[in-house]
Formats: structure tokens, sequence, C-alpha cells
């Protein structure tokens, strides 16, 4: 009797969070009712919180797997007949298994995917896989960022507005996920073209689950009704889009012309979000790794940069 009433309170103290808890949240009790398939349970730590560096987080039926969360993220995509096929960005795939079926193809028609190579900087084709015919009853894929950091997998359930997704960002997803490009204005488009970049981002949305990766640690914030948060604009990766959120320089003080000169040579520029909703952002940027390796370049070759970059105002950003 003892000995089953151990394995009972075992039992209960494996049973993984539901989506409403964080990644290192406290257990739910083993009587917990049963998750819905867009649900997400970890097991294995969380991002980053695996120490066996084997699966850290999965989908109930399976069907996504984070494997060895961190610098060396990685992602297995099972293809089963039952769930249907799925997509990633182009670039993503590792390996297959001979069963999968690889079709490349145009996200959202000819135009989305001209917008999404010339104004948001993403690869225009996307790889859809399937099972081939005869093909039996399982296949698997293997996907990785080209960035070191963190994987994780999200939920678009019905009802959901769906999230919005920094460029560069988005590694796969279910094929009924939408992904379209968007033009990124909240808080003005002068704002947005002050930044130099991410002035077009994504917009997944439908119903499904969706990877997205980081560069460095993904950090995630829940945000309570009317809760703010403000973030580097370059350090945003993803958020809910049903939040308010705007951008805006980063000093604020001295008057307009006087607060862009500080903004544009210090942090640049802001996002702030309002809650309810969730919002992730990574520890590393890559802008931030540009100026670093920029200061250990020869003289000359730093000459060479500013130039190409238009001058001395190309090369403030670098100095």
């Amino acid at each position: 009797a003892r000995r089953a009433g151990h394995c009972a309170a075992r039992r209960a103290n494996m049973e993984p969070p539901s989506a409403s808890q964080t990644m290192h949240s406290a257990p739910v009790a083993a009587a917990a009712a049963p998750r819905a398939p867009w649900e997400l349970i970890s097991t294995g730590g969380g991002a980053g919180g695996g120490t066996d560096g084997e699966a850290e987080l999965r989908d109930p039926s399976g069907v996504f797997v984070v494997r060895r969360n961190g610098p060396f993220a990685s992602a297995e995509l099972a293809i089963l007949p039952e769930h249907g096929p799925l997509k990633s960005e182009g670039n993503a795939m590792v390996s297959m298994s001979p069963a999968v079926l690889l079709e490349t193809q145009l996200e959202g028609g000819a135009l989305n995917a001209c917008c999404l190579c010339c104004c948001a900087s993403e690869w225009p084709f996307f790889n859809k896989y399937s099972l081939k015919e005869g093909g039996g009853q399982r296949g698997d894929v293997l996907v990785a960022p080209p960035a070191p950091g963190d994987v994780v997998l999200l939920a678009i359930a019905p009802g959901h507005p769906g999230w919005h997704v920094k460029r560069g960002a988005y590694l796969a997803s279910d094929a009924t996920v939408d992904v379209r490009w968007q033009l990124n204005t909240a808080g003005g488009f002068c704002g947005a073209l002050l930044s130099g970049r991410n002035i077009f981002m994504l917009r997944a949305t439908g119903t499904g689950r969706l990877l997205i990766n980081s560069y460095g640690a993904l950090v995630r914030y829940d945000l309570g009704p009317g809760e703010r948060r403000v973030v580097d604009f370059g350090a945003v990766v993803a958020w809910e889009s049903g939040m308010r959120w705007r951008v805006a320089l980063a000093s604020t003080h001295g008057g307009l012309a006087r607060s862009a000169v500080k903004s544009f040579l210090t942090e640049g520029l802001t996002q702030s979000f309002t809650g309810p909703g969730v919002v992730y952002c990574q520890s590393r940027s890559w802008t931030g790794l540009a100026r670093n390796v920029y200061r250990h370049l020869p003289q000359d070759t730093r000459e060479g940069i500013r130039d190409r970059s238009g001058g001395f105002v190309g090369g403030m950003w670098q100095a």
C-alpha cells in the first residue's frame, strides 16, 4: 500500500504544467483536465532548463519536439497522416527521413512572397513536408535556426488573434498557420525608419502550433491587464497580436531633435507593450554583435566600412 501511494505521488509530481503556466512554474495535480491539442507541455525544465540535453518542450500529440534548447537548439517535426503537412522556413531543414515528401513553395502567393523577400528580408520560399504515398505511417524532419539561441513552441488556438513575429524569428509551423508580412507603423512610420531595420514584420494567424527562434536566450513576459513593459527595439522577438504596442525613441528628454540624436547614439528605439498578453524578448542582438566586432577591426577596415555605410552619418552606429 505504501509503495502504491508513493508511485501515485511520484506520478503527480511528474505531471507537466498547463499552457497558462510559464515553463518554470510548479507542476499541477495529476487529476488536471485533458489538454486541448494546441496546448503545450514541458518535459525537461523548459527553455534552456533541461539537464539531459534531450526533449524539453513538446505538444501533447508529439508533432513538435524542441531538443537541446539553448545555444544549439533544434526541433523535430513528426509527419503523421492523421495530422497533415507541416512547413518551415526555406533554409531550416537539417535532415529528414526517406518517407517525407519535400515541396518548396511561395508562402501566401507571389505578392506576399515578394514582400517577404524585398521588405521583410525573409526567405520567400517555404518548405512543405508531407508523407509520400506508401511511405509508411510516420516520417520526421529535423529543423534548426541559423543563429545560436533558444527555440520556443507557441500556440494559436481557435479565437486567438495570432502572433506578431520579428524578421528572422520564424522557424516552422503547422500548414494551417498563415504567415504574412505587415508594416510596422505603430508609433509612427518615421520612428520605424529611424531604426534602419525591422520596418516590416511577420503576422502568424490561423490555428496550430508555431516555432520561433532567437539570437541568445528567450525571455517571456506575461503582462496583466494594463501592465506595461518597455523593450529595446532590437530585442523584441514576438508578441500576441491582440496587445497594444508602440515604437518610440529610447530617450525622451531635451526636445525632439536632442532626443533623436541621443537615442540614435545609445539605445535607439524602444517598443512598449500594454497587457494583457505575452511578449518574448531575446538577450542578444545582431547589432550589438556587429558593433563589438567593428571595434576590434583594423583601422583601415573600419574606415572602408564607414565609407560604404555613408560616411560620418553611416558610421555613427558603429562607434
